[in-house]
């Protein structure tokens, strides 16, 4: 409907001069200063858009890192935070650790303090995993980044929206995220905000409404990470989903907590499910996977989806690192993941749906 609405009525590229872009102006700074408040960022203008967090990882990461780099990520990681260290280690002789947690998700700091050396530049970590919903303690791992001088990288996917986060607290260089997941926008959206902006090189160049004679693109942000047309209609769709978060947050974060519980509480009442990670779900996000002995994920996936209409995700959910801990390579897990709109009804449904598919197996 925001998206709609926009481009009727105020459809003009934000940096073009002319009443309609000045009101896309307003719309795309709005979503900005939300942004902030979320996330306890003093400067919106800190804040560019992208196109999603896989892009704002690829920028942040391809921007900071130089040869002989050495760089620590974990084991939690999204391929999105993955791959590009491998291809810099690759092509441009970057070096890298995995800080491994255990199978409930759990860090040992010592561990990390071990794994810095001399040429450690950065660390990237995901703020929760998207397998098995672990938080990850940020807030201690940020004063060891300090301590040493690091960049500290949070890739804050699963969680913006869902976890107050404090940038300031955390002691947070870099924050990425996507609009899509808990704080209920559009996707094709992200963000990046980057304290130490001037530290990170552009991933590409191009127009920006800004300065055009000029043969170097803007070094300022938010323009120097948003070089072309934004998607500033989809940023508009966000910044109604952020308003309607800001203004029901409490209500937002209440239900999501009661589902959550509602989740671990049940499914851990089926005894022939083997569920990975922690049992504790105050220390987690509404991300649960498991197993069923003699079944495929995909086949759980499919009887879930054909027979009860309930869609989960099977497989390694783009985190292989975390897959390889838990000994569930090569076919993975299944994955629940319940957000704001569902209810304790589509919880007892998928109950129902599993004690059939388990009933009368014997492993």
């Amino acid at each position: 409907m925001a998206e709609d609405c926009f481009y009727k009525l105020k459809n003009s590229p934000y940096r073009r001069i002319s009443s309609s872009s000045q009101s896309s102006k307003d719309t795309i700074y709005r979503a900005r200063e939300y942004l902030a408040q979320i996330l306890d960022i003093d400067d919106p203008n800190l804040i560019s858009f992208t196109h999603n967090a896989t892009h704002g990882l690829n920028i942040a990461i391809k921007g900071i890192l130089k040869p002989n780099d050495h760089v620590i990520i974990t084991n939690l990681e999204h391929n999105s935070g993955i791959r590009p260290i491998l291809k810099l280690n690759k092509h441009k002789g970057i070096s890298y650790s995995v800080l491994e947690t255990d199978e409930l998700g759990q860090f040992n700091l010592i561990e990390l303090e071990t794994l810095i050396n001399d040429n450690t530049r950065l660390i990237i970590l995901n703020h929760a995993s998207n397998v098995i919903g672990t938080i990850s303690p940020i807030m201690k791992i940020g004063k060891i980044a300090k301590k040493h001088k690091i960049l500290l990288m949070v890739d804050c996917t699963q969680t913006a929206g869902l976890i107050d986060i404090s940038v300031k607290e955390c002691e947070i260089d870099i924050l990425v995220g996507t609009a899509h997941k808990c704080l209920l926008g559009p996707s094709g959206v992200g963000f990046l905000h980057a304290r130490n902006y001037e530290l990170i090189d552009t991933l590409y160049e191009g127009g920006s409404g800004y300065d055009s004679i000029a043969h170097s693109h803007p070094k300022h942000m938010p323009l120097k990470f948003e070089a072309g047309t934004i998607n500033y209609l989809g940023i508009a769709g966000f910044e109604k989903s952020l308003e309607f978060f800001v203004k029901n947050k409490q209500e937002i974060q209440e239900r999501k907590d009661y589902i959550k519980e509602v989740l671990y509480t049940l499914i851990n009442n089926i005894p022939q499910l083997v569920i990975y990670g922690s049992n504790n779900h105050i220390s987690k996000i509404p991300i649960l996977s498991f197993n069923i002995p003699g079944f495929l994920p995909n086949q759980v996936e499919y009887i879930l989806d054909k027979e009860w209409n309930i869609i989960v995700r099977a497989g390694l959910h783009c985190a292989p690192l975390i897959h390889k801990t838990l000994k569930t390579l090569p076919t993975g897990t299944v994955r629940v993941s319940p957000g704001f709109f569902n209810t304790k009804n589509d919880i007892l449904a998928l109950v129902r749906a599993l004690e059939s598919i388990t009933s009368g197996f014997v492993a």
